[in-house]
């Protein structure tokens, strides 16, 4: 499961229900991404949600991780397939990796050696 950090804007002028949208989001994409504050440790991907078109949040302390940003009600559709395909993703990614490991774990064959004869 993605770990997605959501970051606000200062609400001074939003155009729409910012908190219910994000509620929305959330249960639209129970399963696949948890949501937590954009400060959290160890998070994915942030996004930041804007209460209007001048997107006034501020983005500098998350420069290193992929952003989604949220102006408007329209941008939330686009937004969902976006997290939800990067969720599925990275949870395909682990699936193959925990195969992989499986069939090297049982690839490895167990040689007895005698102690003494690498001892002298």
């Amino acid at each position: 499961m993605r770990r997605v950090g959501i970051k606000y804007c200062g609400g001074c002028n939003p155009d729409y229900d910012r908190v219910a949208l994000v509620e929305e989001l959330k249960n639209r994409l129970a399963g696949y991404v948890e949501f937590v504050p954009y400060d959290a440790e160890n998070i994915d991907m942030v996004l930041a949600v804007e209460g209007c078109q001048t997107a006034c949040a501020d983005l500098s302390s998350v420069k290193k991780l992929e952003v989604y940003i949220i102006k408007a009600p329209g941008d939330a559709e686009k937004t969902a397939e976006g997290l939800k395909e990067k969720a599925m993703k990275a949870f395909e990614g682990a699936i193959h990796f925990s195969c992989r490991l499986r069939s090297s774990i049982s690839d490895i064959r167990m040689t007895p050696f005698s102690v003494k004869s690498h001892l002298n």
